[in-house]
């Protein structure tokens, strides 16, 4: 099997980098006009929103030591497969509590994303590298923070908020 090219990782992971801070921004832009379509009560909103922050907040000191453990390229992939799962529970739910649970897996995959995108590039170039690529990776991070909300905003004005997880 043919090793990719060290750009190609970077790429990937610059994107896996994009798309998890993206998905999360998103929710916290389209939840207003979900709890207005599926009447969600005050408890399940705030229930949403604590899942996710939460969540990630608590998974990435376990996914650093299970990166450790059983590879960066298998929990990256799992943890693509996680969030798009439940990106796809999110757009599709119409009960409060699979959103919630939703989320939380979303949360959870958008950490593994986020901490073994970080990890997969570095381990790819050369240490005088690292600076580089971290910077590169970085700045996929902050351009799906930033243009998660403002896509979804537009998504939701124009067509509807599911299309935002599907």
């Amino acid at each position: 099997m043919r090793t990719p090219s060290k750009f190609v990782v970077v790429f990937l992971c610059m994107l896996a980098g994009f798309w998890a801070p993206a998905i999360g921004a998103a929710m916290e832009v389209v939840l207003p006009q979900i709890a207005s379509t599926i009447a969600i009560s005050g408890n399940a909103y705030n229930g949403i929103l604590l899942a996710g922050s939460l969540v990630s907040a608590v998974c990435y000191f376990l996914i650093g030591h299970l990166s450790d453990r059983f590879g960066k390229k298998r929990l990256l992939f799992w943890g693509t497969l996680l969030t798009f799962v439940s990106v796809i529970i999110c757009g599709i739910t119409s009960q409060a509590y699979l959103l919630i649970i939703g989320n939380a897996a979303m949360s959870i995959g958008g950490a593994v994303l986020y901490v073994n995108a970080l990890a997969l590039g570095c381990s790819s170039f050369e240490q005088h590298a690292s600076g580089k690529v971290i910077g590169l990776i970085s700045a996929g991070i902050y351009a799906g923070r930033m243009l998660g909300p403002l896509l979804a905003g537009w998504l939701t004005a124009v067509v509807s908020w599911r299309w935002v997880f599907g």
